[in-house]
């Protein structure tokens, strides 16, 4: 549909919110039923790994996760979401998010919680090898924003 457009938050932890357009929406609810009652109607809300999404090919226009990717356990799972990432983007669409950067103090409030925090010079090969163009890394203290854009010639992914 002209105009339009459908995207895709991979949010901390397994839950997953599908909107149809933005709206302002400032407090984050922390479980999908919160989700569900706060958006009621507006956004579809998923409950699922963001590594292994079960979303058709090509569904959405952008994904973005922000301040969560620390919070996925491994490595080879972070990999996982840009894959995916790129599977469900239709031919064009944008992979946008932020992160935190390790800090003393970010270490802190992390203990005895899941850390894993991506470095942000890695960052660009690691989505350029799950099969994104146009990567962009912005570096600010204590934090990173990234942009990638995936193919517009797209082959079909294997799942």
């Amino acid at each position: 549909m002209k105009g339009s457009f459908l995207a895709l938050n991979v949010r901390i932890g397994p839950t997953i919110m599908r909107s149809r357009c933005p709206d302002g929406h400032e407090q984050v609810p922390q479980s999908a039923r919160d989700l569900r009652g706060e958006f009621d109607g507006r956004a579809t809300v998923l409950h699922g790994d963001g590594s292994k999404m079960s979303l058709p090919d090509n569904e959405f226009s952008s994904v973005v996760c922000f301040t969560m990717l620390h919070h996925v356990p491994t490595r080879d799972v972070q990999d996982g979401i840009f894959s995916e990432a790129l599977r469900v983007l239709g031919p064009g669409g944008v992979f946008a998010g932020s992160d935190s950067r390790l800090s003393i103090p970010f270490r802190v409030l992390h203990i005895g919680d899941t850390m894993n925090v991506v470095d942000p010079d890695e960052l660009p090969e690691r989505l350029r090898r799950a099969g994104f163009e146009d990567v962009e890394v912005t570096l600010r203290e204590g934090a990173f924003k990234f942009r990638a854009r995936k193919p517009s010639a797209q082959q079909p992914s294997a799942r």
